[in-house]
């Protein structure tokens, strides 16, 4: 440049000074962009420069190699050089400060900065990598015994067994039934729980058992190789459990019909002398008949022939003899067992009250010996016909 009394003067760039610009200088710092400058004996000076920068004052943006760390992408730009596009996790002008917000962990994985060594990611079951980004079976994060299996496009899935849903195995459900045909199936804090038809045990009613023995009406429990069990029935049960009644061979015995009623009962019509379910009590077996009465068998029933004294179906009913009035003369009738006993009115005896007693001066309170003599019920005696006329008063 050009001075007023005609001299000039050096302009020197960065990193040069002295009259001439011969002499190069590292101060101030002519190297740009975190460039350091160096002193060369021969050769001035020279900047190291940053990563992303080159040029020999550090000046030029520069992709190659990347100055983006962790992963960053390098982006050059016309006015700001150039930008790094920073992966989750990071930031800075360099992608080389750790941040956890927003959350680079994926998956559910939880982010911890780690001071100078940048951050962590817990992963959780299933998951695995820097990010929490590469699906991990071993071990099987699947739960409640579901299978792990990788995918390609969607990391992991849990195939979940009958009774269980959700991304790992862990929601109960009972729909559908996981307890099949052989339970009912219901939800608890724990989970859910089978509850076992007769014959079938374990979590899902799947183990055959004879205990407590499934078969009914008698039938035999016996365990197969083919996991499961069968029921040996007895003569006129058929079906899985042995409930099912089947006529055919006859399951009335002496002589009694079989009839089915439904699916699960039948009925037997029994010979004469016969009665109970299947026909195997006699009807007089047991004596029926109370106080000495006779059992008589009929067809389908039975008769008391009940000994004197005695009434009823079962001859339990004592026979009221003072239904037929028996004692006269205003006596009072009292019941015995096959018998009656009067109480007579003054004047009067005998079983039924129909003797007369008669009042004497001579006799006082026996039988009238003559017509004359006063009776008890101011009547006169006919000793001979035993019979009270209407007295005289005399």
């Amino acid at each position: 440049m050009s001075l007023p009394h005609g001299g000039f003067k050096c302009s020197c760039l960065p990193g040069w000074t002295d009259t001439h610009c011969t002499r190069p200088t590292c101060s101030p710092n002519p190297c740009r962009n975190g460039g350091s400058c160096l002193l060369q004996r021969n050769n001035g000076l020279i900047c190291n420069c940053p990563p992303g920068w080159t040029g020999t004052y550090c000046s030029q943006p520069n992709c190659s190699p990347n100055p983006c760390r962790n992963g960053g992408s390098c982006l050059l730009q016309r006015s700001n050089g150039l930008i790094c596009n920073c992966p989750p996790g990071w930031t800075g002008t360099y992608c080389s400060q750790p941040n956890c917000s927003p959350n680079p962990c994926r998956n559910g994985g939880s982010c911890l900065l780690q001071g100078n060594n940048g951050l962590i990611c817990n992963c959780p079951q299933g998951w695995t990598g820097t990010y929490c980004s590469q699906p991990n079976c071993s071990p099987n994060p699947c739960r409640n015994g579901g299978s792990c299996l990788l995918q390609r496009n969607n990391g992991l899935i849990c195939n979940c067994p009958p009774g269980w849903t959700g991304t790992y195995c862990s929601q109960p459900n009972c729909s559908p039934n996981p307890c099949g045909t052989r339970g009912a199936c219901s939800l608890s804090n724990n989970g859910l729980i089978c509850n076992c038809t007769a014959g079938w045990m374990g979590l899902y009613c799947t183990q055959p058992t004879c205990s407590p023995n499934p078969c009914r009406n008698g039938g035999l429990c016996n365990l197969q190789v083919s996991n499961n069990f069968m029921c040996s029935c007895l003569s006129g049960w058929t079906g899985t459990y042995c409930s099912q009644p089947t006529c055919i061979p006859n399951l009335c015995t002496n002589g009694g019909s079989c009839t089915l009623e439904g699916s699960t009962n039948f009925t037997c019509k029994c010979g004469p002398g016969w009665t109970g379910k299947r026909c195997t009590q006699r009807h007089c077996i047991s004596n029926p008949c109370m106080n000495g009465g006779s059992c008589i068998p009929l067809d389908n029933s039975f008769h008391c022939a009940c000994a004197p004294g005695w009434t009823g179906p079962f001859c339990l009913m004592d026979v009221d003899e003072c239904t037929s009035t028996p004692c006269l003369r205003g006596g009072i009738c009292i019941d015995n067992v096959n018998s009656y006993m009067c109480n007579c009115q003054s004047g009067w005896s005998g079983s039924n009250c129909a003797t007369g007693k008669c009042l004497s001066m001579l006799h006082y309170g026996s039988e009238c010996m003559t017509t004359r003599e006063r009776p008890l019920n101011l009547q006169l005696c006919d000793k001979l016909s035993n019979y009270s006329k209407p007295a005289y008063t005399y």
